[in-house]
């Protein structure tokens, strides 16, 4: 039996005896429980999406993956049809307020997903599909004042005429919901993201046309397993989980204590869920959309690559199923060497990394076996 369970367990019992015999109340074991059962359940996932990827890594001694078809825009991945929908719903939202739109309100977005789960890379791929696009990012919580806010502000206004022809600011404000100087700066977005102006010390002035993204890991119940499907091992699709994580949202916005924060939500135009990568969410091709991920994780830092050793592939996939975060694997591959031959093995991870899987059985059996790029078909273009 897992120990974990077993401590569960051990704990509801105590509860039970010592309220029967002293009276003591089962609130006071309840935060321990809540913590364990919690613990395991993570534990549980993780080790599922371990065993999942395991049983799932390809033992031919090469494997072709198809980069292009599951492209969302960019090089962002999305093997989730239904999530790759979602995608295409907002790009086309966005090329159209890009196009047509009126440049006295900007276009707002919610993004909804956990910390390091790759929301700077989908806006900045994003943007890349349109050439009159300025990429800015923003972290809330390094603001010094308020007036910081005002200083953004003005930075995406006078950055429409910083080339020959106009642009359209595409800014990411992540974690949203952190405090300023003790303070939040809804109150100082409302107005711009509504009215597409902002005051300047006592002048007011036009934002212009942008595509303002907002993302922060306490402004809504996060769209976590934990939150969206407690306990529960059954699967669901996507368009369920999305459903779902809206329902608690907005079951949890009607409860906030946060001042303004349902005005704020209530100005967004879209509301986008970016589901975890686990296979509770039923209709992803987890092994393959975490392979492709990996290369072009790799391509990011290294250039374009022509083969990958699945042993390299396998570590770095690791890094991705034990946190909820991409960063550690994002980080191992940035601090890999570049291979000169566009093939980039398990020798070119960082040696702490190397260090870390060199035992693994499933890393000694992949040694010399490759993922490699699908060629693309004569006179079939770029998706």
């Amino acid at each position: 039996m897992d120990p974990l369970a077993l401590s569960v367990d051990l704990i509801r019992d105590l509860a039970d005896r010592l309220g029967q015999r002293w009276f003591v109340p089962r609130r006071v074991f309840h935060a321990a429980v809540d913590s364990l059962e919690a613990l395991l359940s993570r534990n549980r996932r993780r080790a599922r999406t371990l065993h999942l990827l395991r049983s799932c890594m390809p033992q031919p001694v090469t494997s072709t993956l198809d980069l292009e078809v599951n492209r969302a825009f960019g090089d962002y991945v999305a093997c989730n049809a239904a999530f790759r929908l979602e995608l295409g719903r907002l790009r086309s939202a966005v090329a159209e307020y890009v196009a047509h739109g009126s440049d006295k309100k900007p276009l707002n977005i919610l993004l909804a997903a956990p910390p390091g789960s790759g929301k700077s890379f989908l806006v900045n791929e994003l943007a890349t599909e349109f050439p009159a696009s300025a990429f800015m990012e923003y972290y809330i919580p390094s603001l010094r004042s308020r007036e910081d806010v005002t200083d953004i502000l003005r930075v995406i206004s006078s950055a429409r005429m910083l080339r020959m022809a106009p642009v359209v600011p595409f800014v990411l404000l992540d974690e949203i919901d952190g405090m300023v100087s003790g303070q939040r700066v809804f109150d100082d977005l409302l107005a711009p993201m509504w009215e597409g102006r902002y005051f300047d010390g006592r002048r007011k002035e036009p934002l212009g046309k942008s595509v303002f993204f907002f993302a922060g890991s306490g402004l809504l119940q996060p769209p976590t397993l934990d939150v969206v499907l407690g306990p529960a091992s059954a699967g669901v699709p996507y368009h369920q989980f999305a459903t779902r994580w809206v329902e608690k949202a907005r079951e949890g916005l009607k409860k906030t204590s946060i001042e303004k924060l349902p005005d704020f939500v209530d100005r967004m135009d879209l509301l986008v869920c970016i589901p975890p990568l686990h296979p509770l969410i039923s209709d992803t091709p987890v092994a393959t959309e975490v392979a492709i991920l990996i290369w072009f994780m790799i391509e990011k830092y290294h250039g374009r690559l022509e083969r990958v050793e699945k042993s390299a592939a396998w570590a770095l996939m690791r890094l991705l199923a034990e946190s909820p975060s991409r960063r550690a694997a994002e980080s191992a591959a940035f601090m890999s060497q570049t291979p000169a031959d566009g093939c980039f093995r398990f020798a070119h991870l960082p040696e702490k990394t190397r260090d870390e899987h060199s035992t693994d059985p499933l890393v000694q059996t992949l040694h010399n076996t490759y993922y490699e790029r699908q060629p693309r078909a004569a006179g079939v273009a770029p998706s």
